[in-house]
């Protein structure tokens, strides 16, 4: 079972056949389905059981016969089966047992005869009551309308606050993503918590020097070193033997002070009146790193502007320590093991926009009828209101999408949402979600009509079925509301059910591709039917899996490294993300720039210095760098790589040669010196550190 069905499982249930008509949390007091309990106003189950009542007096006769009924007494409604009780008050022997098995009119409860039972609850009032949402076969002729994308171009695009070329210092398309004013603040908050553990006395570093800015940005350094040459522990860094060598950690700093860095760098202010203790109403269970996830997601929604396609997952970060409130049992289900889990709007390339934290309890309730899952969604989408568009395109897999939260985000949405906790605990805000067309793989409890639903086949049937051309492997219905959403089922190995307000039809399009040829024991071209929202789905699904497999490249710890404190994993984590967006920044800019020649060109060409050898030159594209790619330099090099250079750029890094005795050792080392960090270009102006008398 998946981890987050644990979680949702209960917010769920309900969730099956009913769609609202309103966005008050009474409008989704809808009629249940057969056998499913009817929700309450307060997301509780109308049919839920009541505490038992007392034992009656004869109970405690063996074999005396149970007192009779109540004329008004309650009957016993669905459940597990009639005389399912522990039979308190009764000898041994005649305890838990059942009478009529699971037949009809079970009932589930302590003591006699299967126990009391709730009396099913009166039915809503007529104005918070919804109709169960009804499907009909599609008509091709009356097929639904789809609103149309708003924005001008359908790829996500960077905004005018991007002013950087393809020729600038890469730590300033870094800095796009976690500002100086962020590292200056990580600088004084960690110095404060130096300070709070030597007041009381708590530390084993008394001696450590201040932090600045360079020290800061001497770890950062260190991490990334650490990806680009991973170590299996912090302590071979700075180990010179024969297995572990080469390391240019220890070129810049010494092991005390990696120590020092590691045990005091602080990312939040570890004042008590700011960050307050658990227990308190305010308390913000992701405290610790709040600075730096507010900073990376208010500087990715303000330097890009998202396209037509969305995709909504859950990003993993392993952790192997202990943390109750947020790391989720997720290691049988993701490569990264047991960790913490945040659901993210990641556009295409991998660029994450927007994410939420399971476990995060400063996020608000939008709808109380819904799940924390759904709500969840409904937060991190309402942030794309502040763009201006709508008639997004979003593609979740089968954990996300429901019937209701369908309905809701194909007609846009506008709430009322409420904090229980964190810093605004109390308080409530109105949060708009546009509209935003939806598909995805859907479980058959989330609304898929009976209509749809493949029988179970097993054997030479199954065969016989997966013989059958596509068109009779097909079952589709669609809503009659306003809302139109589109069930579709394919048995294709498995059966396969989709929930769509995006495709208005079904359609089958014909795929181009390398398929497996069992004659030649080889891929061959070939072509392969598949329907359209399949295709859809299979081509903008995968964001999240990109901008994971982006993450794990270089990984900073290596995969190798354990943490003490649950916050440093997430903290390298988004260091490690901020990088990688500042990459795909960066290869955004050089396409611009690469289109700006292009148009000039074209301008040029049409004016009689066309010919010229310098016109031509212009049409050459701007060939971004690769991520990993640095060029090597000698020391003291003062110049930086440019994008344009046609050689191969290789690795900064170079392992050094192990003398061969011990006196050629010394004399490499005396003709060498005292060893200088390595350069590949200075920093700008605006960007150098202030000098300080000493050293960081």
């Amino acid at each position: 079972m998946d981890p987050e069905e644990v979680e949702e499982r209960d917010g769920l249930e309900s969730e099956t056949e009913t769609g609202p008509q309103d966005v008050d949390a009474e409008a989704f007091a809808a009629e249940p389905a057969s056998g499913a309990p009817a929700p309450s106003v307060d997301g509780g189950a109308a049919g839920s059981q009541a505490p038992p009542g007392p034992p009656p007096p004869d109970a405690t006769d063996t074999g005396a016969p149970p007192p009779p009924a109540a004329p008004n007494a309650p009957q016993p409604t669905s459940g597990r089966g009639v005389g399912r009780g522990r039979g308190r008050g009764r000898p041994r022997g005649s305890g838990r047992g059942r009478t009529a098995g699971r037949g009809q009119d079970p009932g589930r409860g302590r003591g006699e005869a299967g126990g009391t039972t709730v009396p099913p609850a009166p039915p809503a009032a007529s104005g918070s009551q919804t109709q169960a949402p009804t499907f009909e076969d599609l008509d091709p002729d009356n097929a639904p309308t789809r609103p149309a994308f708003s924005g001008e171009t359908e790829d996500w695009e960077l905004t005018p606050e991007v002013d950087l070329s393809h020729e600038a210092h890469p730590v300033e398309f870094f800095l796009l993503m976690l500002s100086l004013a962020y590292w200056k603040a990580v600088a004084a908050n960690s110095n404060k918590y130096m300070g709070k553990c030597r007041m009381e006395g708590v530390t084993k570093y008394p001696d450590a020097k201040k932090f600045t800015l360079a020290t800061v940005f001497l770890y950062v350094a260190a991490l990334i070193c650490n990806g680009l040459n991973p170590s299996i522990s912090q302590e071979f860094l700075f180990r010179d033997s024969l297995a572990f060598n080469g390391s240019p950690i220890k070129q810049f700093l010494t092991r005390e002070r990696w120590r020092e860095v590691r045990a005091f760098i602080h990312i939040s202010d570890p004042n008590p009146l700011v960050a307050r203790a658990r227990g308190h109403p305010n308390f913000d269970e992701l405290h610790k790193v709040r600075p730096l996830l507010v900073e990376f997601m208010s500087n990715a929604q303000r330097l890009v502007r998202p396209g037509k396609c969305l995709a909504i997952d859950e990003i993993t970060i392993g952790f192997q320590g202990h943390q109750s409130a947020l790391k989720q049992r997720c290691g049988k289900f993701k490569k990264a093991g047991d960790g913490f889990q945040a659901d993210a709007v990641v556009l295409a390339g991998g660029f994450v926009w927007a994410f939420v934290f399971r476990g995060d309890n400063t996020a608000p309730t939008i709808v109380k009828a819904l799940s924390p899952l759904h709500n969840r969604c409904l937060y991190i989408l309402s942030m794309l209101f502040a763009t201006g568009l709508s008639g997004f395109w979003l593609f979740w897999d089968n954990l996300y999408p429901s019937l209701k939260v369908v309905q809701l985000l194909a007609r846009g949405l506008e709430s009322v949402g409420h904090f229980t906790a964190g810093p605004k605990e109390g308080t409530t805000d109105t949060f708009k979600v546009p509209i935003v067309l939806s598909a995805g793989t859907c479980r058959t409890n989330r609304g898929i009509p009976k209509d749809v639903l493949w029988p179970k086949v097993q054997g030479r049937a199954e065969e016989e079925l997966k013989a059958k051309p596509l068109a009779e492997r097909v079952k589709s219905q669609v809503t009659t509301d306003s809302s139109r959403v589109l069930a579709i089922s394919v048995y294709d190995n498995a059966p396969v059910y989709i929930m769509s307000t995006i495709h208005a039809t079904v359609d089958v399009v014909t795929v181009f591709k390398k398929i497996w040829d069992a004659q030649q024991h080889a891929r061959t071209d070939g072509s392969i039917q598949r329907l359209e929202c399949v295709d859809h789905y299979n081509k903008h699904m995968d964001f999240v899996d990109v901008s994971d497999q982006l993450a794990k490249y270089y990984e900073f710890d290596g995969g190798f490294w354990r943490f003490h404190k649950w916050w440093q994993p997430i903290d390298n984590a988004f260091i490690k993300r901020a990088c990688d967006q500042a990459h795909l920044i960066y290869k955004k800019v050089c396409a611009a720039e690469t289109l700006r020649r292009a148009a000039l060109s074209t301008s040029v060409s049409e004016s009689p210095a066309s010919r010229t050898r310098g016109a031509a030159a212009r049409t050459e594209p701007i060939k971004p760098m690769r991520q990993s790619s640095w060029r090597r330099l000698p020391r003291g090099s003062s110049s930086w790589p440019t994008t344009t250079c046609s050689r191969p750029i290789r690795c900064v890094w170079t392992p050094l040669r192990r003398p061969s005795s011990s006196s050629a050792r010394a004399s490499s080392a005396a003709s060498r010196g005292p060893p200088s960090p390595p350069r590949v270009g200075p920093l700008p102006d605006r960007l150098a550190a202030p000098r300080h008398a000493s050293a960081p």
